[in-house]
């Protein structure tokens, strides 16, 4: 029999709570692949965390999976480039982050996490757990419409074009 690791519905209860928040600000749409193109990139901090890097990862893995498309990762600063000149997914405590003002305690010191968009950026901001994968993995559900149970492999919807509701 599997052990499972079980989240507390008060962590949940943040987790919604803080997704919630996002949603005001705005409702465009974001085109991160289109005809299997995309000029985004996954950003993330100069030092990011083990989970950052994994959460990272993750994304790439599942856009590439769904969209055939595969997004190249970065760390902070961009050489050359203004922190917002190039559209992105930016996970975990970017500059991005911090310059809106959105690293809260609240969020950093738990398992929970914020996804937010910005422009034409997306941010996916975890706790210092592991908080960045469950935000991506959140995404990845939500917005890619994969499929993930269990030890059974994620299923994913192949898309050509993939698009984001700004949140």
């Amino acid at each position: 029999m599997l052990k499972r690791n079980k989240i507390p519905r008060y962590i949940l209860l943040f987790i919604s709570l803080n997704v919630g928040q996002c949603i005001a600000q705005g409702r465009q749409q974001i085109e991160i692949v289109k005809n299997q193109h995309s000029d985004y990139q996954v950003i993330l901090p100069l030092a990011p965390t083990k989970s950052e890097q994994k959460a990272a990862n993750l994304l790439v893995t599942f856009i590439k999976a769904t969209t055939g498309v595969s997004l190249q990762v970065l760390n902070e600063p961009i050489a050359g480039k203004p922190m917002a000149a190039m559209p992105g997914i930016y996970i975990g405590r970017t500059s991005m982050a911090e310059h809106l003002n959105l690293l809260r305690d609240s969020i950093m010191s738990s398992e929970g996490y914020l996804i937010c968009t910005n422009n034409k950026n997306v941010l996916i901001i975890g706790g210092k757990g592991h908080g960045a994968e469950y935000g991506v993995y959140y995404f990845a559900e939500k917005f890619l419409q994969a499929r993930m149970y269990d030890a059974n492999p994620a299923e994913f919807v192949q898309k050509v074009t993939l698009n984001y509701q700004a949140i």
